[in-house]
């Protein structure tokens, strides 16, 4: 046994006796003691020896607790049980690890103790031959399956879907120990964060139905399937028009100075969630109102106060659920049964809004629910199993730190009211996690935080740390990040509006729908990031790194990429609509189907870049570097190409119309059918480009070298040639009307005739 830990062995006399006159702790005090020092200070794998050499050998490293143990299996039978010394040594383990989310160390703490090889034909010594019995028969006890239930996530049946409501029961009990309390408490709450997160996470990644087949398919943490979204939309459209948390403000201020009478009478009304004679709804006021007119009777003429509230708020609680402690309560059986679950989880929220001290005891009462139905089978639990979902969503919804808003698609319509088309809108979550804005992060271990959500607006964070940190959903609006290191961070749906990036390095980064707007980004190093959907308007990009970069459906309106580095990268329908990409690297980057209209491409390399479909209506891409580009249907109306470099380039059936292509290289391009109504292609260079079928109507070609180009069933009428080459260029059945030709060189006698026939 290794000496990792050894104070206070001066505590022990001559005779191996602790000495009471240092020590006047109980026996299990310097046990649990012991724990709570270690499992703080070391690695979990030491702790685990640890306990096994106290529990299972009586040798430790610490000699206090040895004799601590070995004193207490030496009292009379009653007294020396180390049942609940070892039962609450596994839960201040359990705890501490649950606090750190060292969730695999819980589980090896039983699976060691189960698992110890036992040696008893060579024990001689007593105590650790009652050591070890005890130890068996406390692996045989309920208590060590409270434990198991508690930490460990093996499958219990379809309850335990529904273990942080069963769990309430074990950290409200007060004749259970603090860690056993805590280990509980923190296990619920970790559950319902996950539950929330991963709601967050689907409703994030739901899009409209047109949209969903390019969706990532993120887990469903309901039972509900894609009804969630309904009841969610319902759920958010109902509170826009209610306010619960509101009305609940408005009803407690109306009543504050009544009597309970007044009080009581006045319930009813606030408790209903529409008014109307549905015979559910009537039934249920009838109830209702009866279960108060008897209730605290002998109170009715008092002035409400806090107490008669709670004790009010929890009567009620019971009527809706469990009054006898064991059965369903008449209401609560009546209402799943006839479909009006909805109606009563809203009623249950509607009496926690009025007192919130009452949601742990409305959690209890449907943990005694979930207790009562789990004896049968999962088939016939199918209406409560729908209760406890819909239960959940509201909960989440109105008392937890997520936010939840309903947003209309259509932006041109947003000032308008909500409309009962609920297809219209879309959900989305935002969850409140640490708030850090205060906090001196160079003293915190943020790899030991759970940051989800988490509140970093402003807050300074220079050259700091930060890779492979978990920073979903978190806010970091404002955030000073220049030079930190967000390699491999995941930053999806974060936001980091007006956030400083300056040479931050963020590669391999996930931002996916992250809001960038106007962040300065500035030589940054993107390599290999995710920024699909994200939002990047007016964002600075300059000298960025954004090689082999997703930014698939990015909305870049307006950013400045100048100089930028975007070879390789997925710009697949993004938004570029007026940003600048001067002298940007586009070499092979996927830029199909992209909106370019009126941005800046002076000079910008984009060979071999895929531009297939995008719309470059009024770009500028003066100078630019497009050899082997592919610019099939591409919309190039009005744009500046001149001087571009486009040879061997793909811009079949390209819109060119009004295009300005002065001086510009389209040597071996392919042009067929495509429009160059107007364009001017004046000195351009044509050689051996294929323009069949193309429509060059109106064209200014003046001194365009057009050698060995194919021009049949071109249509050319009204064009300007004057001046071109068209040596060994074909016109066959290409449409000259109106065009002028003049100091042509390299025509042969036959084509001038036939151009000299159809001018006349």
């Amino acid at each position: 046994m290794s000496n990792t830990y050894n104070s206070g062995t001066d505590l022990v006399d001559s005779s191996g006796n602790l000495d009471s006159a240092q020590d006047s702790r109980d026996l299990p005090d310097i046990i649990f003691d012991f724990f709570i020092k270690i499992v703080k200070k070391y690695d979990s794998e030491t702790v685990l020896e640890e306990f096994i050499g106290l529990f299972w050998y009586l040798n430790c490293s610490d000699e206090q607790a040895n004799h601590a143990l070995r004193t207490q299996l030496k009292q009379p039978s009653s007294t020396a049980a180390i049942h609940p010394i070892l039962k609450r040594s596994c839960y201040i383990l359990a705890n501490n690890w649950y606090i750190s989310r060292n969730y695999k160390a819980v589980e090896l703490l039983l699976e060691q103790l189960e698992n110890t090889e036992s040696d008893e034909d060579d024990i001689l010594d007593p105590e650790l031959g009652k050591l070890r019995t005890q130890v068996k028969y406390f692996l045989q006890s309920a208590d060590i399956q409270d434990i198991r239930h508690c930490v460990l996530q093996h499958s219990q049946g379809w309850s335990s879907r529904y273990k942080s409501y069963l769990l309430v029961n074990q950290y409200i009990d007060p004749n259970n120990s603090q860690e056993q309390q805590e280990v509980a408490r923190n296990i619920s709450k970790q559950l319902r964060e996950q539950y929330k997160f991963d709601l967050a996470m689907y409703l994030a990644h739901s899009s409209p139905k047109t949209q969903l087949q390019n969706e990532t398919n993120m887990k469903n943490p309901t039972q509900l399937g894609d009804q969630v979204l309904d009841i969610l939309k319902k759920t958010i459209s109902t509170q826009r028009v209610y306010s619960y948390t509101h009305q609940a403000e408005l009803f407690l201020k109306q009543t504050n100075k009544v009597t309970y009478r007044d009080f009581k009478n006045a319930l009813p009304e606030y408790l209903m969630i529409q008014s109307g004679e549905k015979s559910t709804t009537r039934i249920l006021r009838e109830k209702i109102s009866a279960q108060l007119k008897d209730l605290y009777n002998f109170h009715d003429y008092r002035i409400i106060n806090d107490d008669l509230k709670i004790r009010t708020c929890h009567s009620l609680i019971d009527f809706l659920t469990i009054e006898d402690g064991e059965n369903p309560s008449f209401i609560f059986t009546f209402m799943i049964n006839h479909g009006s679950i909805f109606t009563l989880a809203i009623l249950m929220l509607k009496v926690i809004l009025l007192d919130h001290s009452s949601k742990v005891h409305l959690e209890l009462k449907v943990a005694q629910l979930i207790q009562f139905y789990q004896k049968y089978e999962e088939e016939r639990c199918r209406q409560f199993i729908l209760f406890l979902e819909i239960f959940n969503l509201v909960l989440t919804i109105f008392t937890e730190n997520v936010q939840y808003h309903l947003v209309k698609m259509d932006q041109d319509d947003v000032s308008g009211p909500l409309t009962d088309n609920l297809d219209a809108y879309r959900v989305f979550s935002q969850c409140k996690g640490l708030d850090l804005r205060q906090a001196n992060l160079n003293n915190l271990n943020l790899k030991s935080l759970d940051l989800k959500g988490a509140d970093f607006r402003g807050v300074n964070m220079i050259q700091m740390d930060l890779s492979e940190l978990d920073l979903r959903l978190a806010n970091l609006e404002g955030a000073n990040l220049q030079q930190a290191n967000l390699n491999g961070t995941q930053l999806f749906i974060v936001n980091l509006k007006q956030s400083n990036l300056l040479e931050a390095s963020l590669l391999d980064a996930n931002l996916a729908r992250a809001d960038l707007q106007q962040a300065n980004l500035n030589r940054a190093d993107l390599t290999g990031a995710n920024l699909h959907r994200a939002n990047l308007t007016a964002v600075d990009l300059t000298e960025a790194k954004l090689c082999s970069t997703n930014l698939e459906n990015a909305d870049l309106q307006g950013a400045n990429l100048e100089f930028a580095n975007l070879n390789g990268a997925c710009l697949s329908q993004a938004n570029l609509q007026g940003v600048n990409l001067r002298g940007a690297q586009l070499r092979s980057a996927n830029l199909r189907g992209v909106d370019l209209r009126g941005a800046c491409l002076r000079e910008a390399a984009l060979t071999e870049a895929d531009l297939t479909g995008a719309n470059l209506q009024g770009a500028n891409l003066q100078g630019a570097q497009l050899d082997r580009v592919n610019l099939t249907g591409a919309m190039l109306e009005q744009a500046n190409l001149s001087y571009v470099k486009l040879n061997q380039a793909s811009l079949e059936r390209s819109h060119l119309v009004g295009a300005k292509l002065v001086y510009a290289q389209l040597r071996y391009s392919i042009l067929s059918h495509a429009n160059l109504m107007g364009a001017n292609l004046s000195y351009a260079d044509l050689t051996r480009a294929n323009l069949a079928g193309s429509n060059l109507s109106h064209t200014h070609l003046f001194r365009a070298a057009i050698r060995h180009a194919d021009l049949a069933q071109a249509d050319l009428s009204n064009a300007n040639l004057l001046g071109a080459n068209l040596f060994g260029s074909n016109l066959t059945e290409a449409h000259i009307t109106g065009a002028k030709f003049g100091n042509n060189c390299g025509l042969s006698d036959e084509t001038r005739k036939w151009i000299g026939s159809r001018l006349d």
